[in-house]
């Protein structure tokens, strides 16, 4: 800051004050005034270090310490710039006299010099308190502040300053700072531009000036008076770059770029405005440059969100897929909430057909962008492409809502087609006519919708509509063979065959119960709940007496996050067997996460005494005890955990909740 000239001026003063309140007080002996004065004159000829030795001499030959001498030697060794020696000098020079401001002020003063800047207010705001008529030391502790940050503080005292002294430049100037870097941007700009007006032939701030404009975002203005300070400084790289980024915010952009050339050629190293340079060179369509230059700022900042994501969109552009995912992929590892890099990564993983990953990312964009007609038509077509054909009729459905469109109906319709034909081959016959019923009313002359429809029907034994959905494949497609001599074959067996009534009440009701929970089961493996759902409630209907039909039940409510519901199925499984463990530990979990802690705790305690070997029994108690704030017994259960669990990272976590707990 340009503060610095006012303290030395400050040191000048401390120094002739100094001596003028010594004078008045001095106790010297003959002697020692006689070496105090040769002191001066050696002063007077520059042998400054000869002057501190007869100084030091006068005050071992005095018989009194003197504050006069300490203060001419505090000054000396200012002169000198060995600022530990003079700042216990006039440490010294203030237990003689705590009552001299100015002494203050010098002890400020050096601890400023030497980055002290925290003793330097508190001996400041002394000096104040001591003589606050001395209004030069508002400048100091403004100084102060501002280097230590307290901008409130600072524009404070630089105020008060400044009343008396309302044209002191380098207050005005170190305001203007303070206002900046408190982002009193406009405040700043104001007192830059007085400045400038009131003397423009001897306005030497124009990379502040320039500064605070470009920080504004008042590039047209910012322009010419960073232009200003360029000339005044061709090397500044602050203003090269301000001014880089000025032009290129203002779409000139080949300003912007021989701006940041030049920027380069004085600094090679100030990689981190190549972000920026990069940008530039994608709109100038200078792309296989702007690689160069994003890599280069990689390398230097290998964090950067924005320079991953930029330079993965590039490549992107540039058709280099695998490059694109990799920068990609590191963007979304740094934010995994942009949506824009989430497209990008669905948009390339979709490109490379690696619809598993495509999909993935399509729903996390979603997610944030839920009605991007893009992102849903594609999730769409990455659905089909991985023939999971319900799913991928809801989303195409959803895309119609969006916009209407010819080619998504077509992909709905061959969805509905494909998906009716899965699920004839797994013997849902109801939800495969409703898709063949529903692309039908979509489309009427499409054969395969009425082949399907045929073989339903066949399957379930209505001859009639068998005949009616054949005959109409085989009308549609004359030319195959294929569907006219299915017809006819069919035809023909009914006046051979006797046509078989099959009744599904004949079946027995334990192989059908046995096939509900096989199927349930499978599902539930998985981890689709809510698919297991349907067959195990269908179970259930046959027999309410299996405890471990209860409990998966039960699980699947909790997993949902219906609690009440779920521990409903626990109680009965726990009533049909009260030493089934597993359904004791989830009805605790359930109690827990309802807030019943002493009923959790209850469950947790009788699986237990069940099986004294049951490991996240002890860890759920832990827990539970720590909620209630019960550390004794928290420890005891963690402690009964520990010889019970083999994961070492829960073994080192349970380690520490127990310290924490026994401090």
């Amino acid at each position: 800051m340009k503060s610095n000239r006012v303290l030395c001026g400050v040191v000048g003063l401390i120094a002739i004050l100094g001596l003028a309140v010594g004078s008045a007080n001095a106790k010297l002996s003959k002697a020692a005034y006689q070496i105090y004065q040769q002191a001066n004159v050696a002063e007077c000829k520059g042998d400054i270090q000869g002057a501190v030795d007869l100084i030091n001499k006068a005050i071992s030959t005095n018989s009194e310490e003197d504050v006069m001498l300490y203060t001419k030697l505090g000054g000396l060794y200012v002169t000198l710039e060995k600022y530990d020696e003079a700042l216990e000098t006039y440490k010294k020079a203030v237990t003689l006299r705590d009552t001299d401001a100015f002494l203050y002020v010098s002890l400020g003063n050096i601890y400023q010099v030497k980055g002290d800047n925290v003793n330097a207010l508190v001996s400041y705001q002394k000096a104040l308190e001591l003589c606050p008529e001395y209004k030069y030391n508002y400048l100091n502790i403004a100084n102060v502040e501002l280097a230590l940050k307290h901008y409130s503080e600072a524009e404070d005292n630089y105020k008060n300053f400044l009343e008396s002294y309302p044209e002191n430049y380098d207050a005005i100037a170190n305001l203007a700072e303070t206002y900046f870097l408190s982002d009193k941007k406009e405040q700043a700009c104001e007192l830059y531009s007085k400045l400038f007006e009131k003397d423009p032939d001897n306005f030497k701030s124009y990379t502040k000036y320039g500064s605070v404009l470009y920080s504004l975002k008042k590039y047209e203005e910012a322009v010419p008076v960073l232009e200003k300070a360029v000339d005044q400084d061709s090397n500044s790289v602050k203003s090269l770059a301000e001014l880089a980024l000025s032009y290129q915010n203002l779409q000139k952009y080949e300003n912007a770029e021989k701006t940041y050339e030049k920027l380069f050629e004085v600094a090679p190293s100030m990689n981190e405005f190549r972000l920026d340079y990069a940008n530039l060179l994608v709109q100038l369509n200078k792309d296989e440059k702007a690689v160069v230059e994003y890599e280069t700022y990689i390398k230097s900042y290998p964090k950067d969100f924005d320079a991953y994501a930029n330079l993965g969109s590039l490549y992107k552009k540039l058709d280099k897929t695998d490059l694109a995912i990799k920068n990609l992929e590191t963007a979304n590892k740094l934010n995994p909430n942009d949506v824009d890099v989430l497209k990008d990564l669905a948009f390339s993983y979709h490109k490379k057909l690696d619809y598993n990953n495509a999909l993935k990312y399509y729903d996390l964009a979603l997610a944030k962008d839920a009605d991007n007609y893009s992102l849903n038509y594609n999730r769409a077509i990455t659905l089909h492409a991985l023939n999971k054909y319900s799913d991928a009729i809801s989303a195409y459905e959803k895309v119609l809502t969006l916009k209407d469109d010819e080619v998504i109906k077509n992909n709905l319709l061959a969805a509905l087609i494909e998906n009716g034909y899965k699920l004839l081959d797994d013997k849902k016959y109801d939800e495969s006519k409703k898709c063949f019923q529903k692309a039908e009313d979509m489309n009427t002359t499409e054969a395969s919708v009425y082949m399907g429809l045929a073989t339903i029907y066949k399957t379930q034994g209505d001859v009639e509509k068998t005949l009616v959905y054949y005959k109409k494949a085989a009308d549609l497609e004359k030319d195959s063979t294929e569907y006219k001599d299915t017809y006819e074959s069919y035809k023909e067996s009914l006046t051979t065959d006797v046509l078989d009534k099959i009744s599904s009440s004949t079946q027995n009701k334990d192989a059908e119960y046995i096939s509900l929970m096989a199927s349930g089961d499978k599902y539930y493996k998985n981890k689709n709940y809510k698919a297991a759902l349907v067959p195990y409630e269908k179970a259930f209907a046959i027999n309410d007496k299996d405890k471990v039909l209860l409990l998966k039940l039960g699980n699947i409510y909790k997993e949902n996050k219906e609690l009440e519901k779920a521990g409903d199925y626990y109680k009965k499984a726990v009533e049909i067997d009260d030493k089934y463990a597993d359904a004791w530990f989830n009805l605790g979990l359930v109690h827990a996460n309802l807030s019943r802690l002493n009923n959790a705790i209850d469950c947790f305690n009788k699986v237990t005494q069940i099986d004294p070997q049951y490991t996240y029994a002890y860890y759920a108690l832990g827990l539970a005890y720590e909620y209630q704030h019960n550390n004794a017994k928290a420890i005891y259960n963690y402690k009964k955990y520990l010889p019970l669990e083999t994961d070492k990272s829960l073994i080192n976590s349970v380690n520490d909740k127990i310290k924490k707990l026994s401090k």
